[in-house]
């Protein structure tokens, strides 16, 4: 750092020679006078790198000891700019580059998707022109989390989306919803079977014959509605079958749940991170750029100016507190967890729920949660005609 703020001001490469030349660096020192790259090249030579500042006060140290002062060269960027001030096309050349660089930078210039897109990229890159985002936009005041909600309410095929500008460049990563079963045409031959184990409580038949009764325990992919109608007369027929089966179906969850959690504290110490950001370069505006502590949470804001970024980064520190709970406590945050993994599943209602733990150890429980439901149970499945000879 001392080196490029001496390179900024400017500085002279110096020989010193006389008798007396260490008494000539001794006043210098003593003054505060910087000097670096101090090498001895023969006795009673000495040569250094010192300021301009400094060159003219030891021009009077050398004086007093009869020492005689040379410059070897002048470096630095005030010595640069001397060296070539009547280059005028040049600077202005180069400010106009410089400029025309630093505009550019202020638009987008590139659009990439990313993730396991839905949507085709097309329809995504006019949904973003419309909002006003896109390929030659100005990057400024960009609010990414309006964008984001913009585009899961416009298209269904997306369950969540994040927009992302990095330089120049906008990043868009989509994650799909989960489509919903096709519909199978009414001309297609099908049977209905069960999606999964359970007790039947309800079946009518609208079209195809019922295999099934109420009180039948039944498992995943057996035949409850059957579209393949057996006749002796004008042989096997083919239909779509159609009902409506409800039955008592099962899920069984456990969990190892321990009998603590940790806690986050936070306490006062914090730390912030400023910085710029320019399309080729990162200046950060804070010295310390070191965090002292292990465990904090992390918020960035940012503002965009045209070709400017400006960012922080707020580090908050935190401690973790062992929180002990009673088997009852840790059973019930056991038993959320499971009823949120069942909701995930689109499992909500339930004819019974009970809960029931086994102690692994002094510390941890086997939490167990049994749902039993009432949920439509059959699925159309296509009948596949047997080929038949030539």
């Amino acid at each position: 750092m001392a080196r490029a703020y001496q390179f900024l001001r400017g500085y002279f490469t110096v020989t010193a020679t006389g008798v007396h030349v260490e008494k000539c660096l001794n006043l210098a020192l003593a003054n505060r006078v910087y000097l670096w790259n101090v090498r001895r090249l023969s006795h009673g030579e000495l040569t250094f790198c010192v300021s301009r500042r400094g060159f003219s006060m030891m021009e009077e140290y050398a004086r007093k000891t009869n020492t005689n002062l040379a410059v070897i060269s002048r470096e630095g960027l005030p010595f640069l700019w001397q060296s070539t001030k009547k280059r005028r096309v040049f600077y202005v050349s180069a400010a106009l580059s410089l400029g025309i660089i630093l505009l550019s930078a202020s638009f987008i210039w590139t659009v990439e998707i990313e993730g396991e897109n839905p949507v085709s990229e097309e329809r995504i890159v006019q949904a973003l022109s419309s909002y006003g985002v896109g390929v030659g936009r100005f990057r400024t005041s960009l609010d990414f989390t309006q964008i984001s909600n913009r585009l899961i309410n416009d298209f269904d095929e997306i369950l969540w989306a994040n927009v992302e500008l990095t330089g120049t460049k906008l990043t868009v990563t989509v994650v799909p919803r989960t489509p919903a079963p096709a519909v199978i045409p009414k001309e297609m031959p099908t049977n209905i079977v069960a999606k999964k184990d359970g007790c039947i409580t309800a079946i009518i038949a609208h079209n195809g014959d019922a295999m099934v009764k109420v009180g039948d325990t039944v498992v995943k992919d057996q035949i409850l509605i059957s579209g393949l109608i057996p006749s002796p007369s004008v042989g096997s027929r083919y239909l779509h079958s159609m009902g409506e089966i409800t039955a008592l179906t099962w899920e069984e969850k456990t969990l190892e749940q321990k009998l603590y959690r940790y806690d986050k504290i936070f306490t006062e110490n914090q730390v912030m991170h400023r910085e710029l950001e320019l399309p080729f370069l990162k200046i950060p505006l804070d010295f310390r750029q070191t965090i002292d502590f292990y465990n904090y949470d992390s918020i960035i804001k940012e503002k965009h100016f045209l070709f400017l970024t400006y960012r922080e980064t707020i580090c908050s520190e935190y401690r973790l507190q062992k929180v002990p709970l009673s088997v009852e406590e840790a059973v019930n945050e056991g038993k959320n967890i499971l009823l949120t993994e069942l909701s995930e599943e689109g499992i909500t209602e339930f004819v019974s729920l009970s809960t029931d733990y086994v102690a692994i150890d002094e510390e941890t429980l086997l939490v167990k949660v049994l749902a039993e439901c009432e949920e439509e149970l059959g699925i159309p499945r296509e009948i596949i005609k047997p080929t038949e000879p030539f």
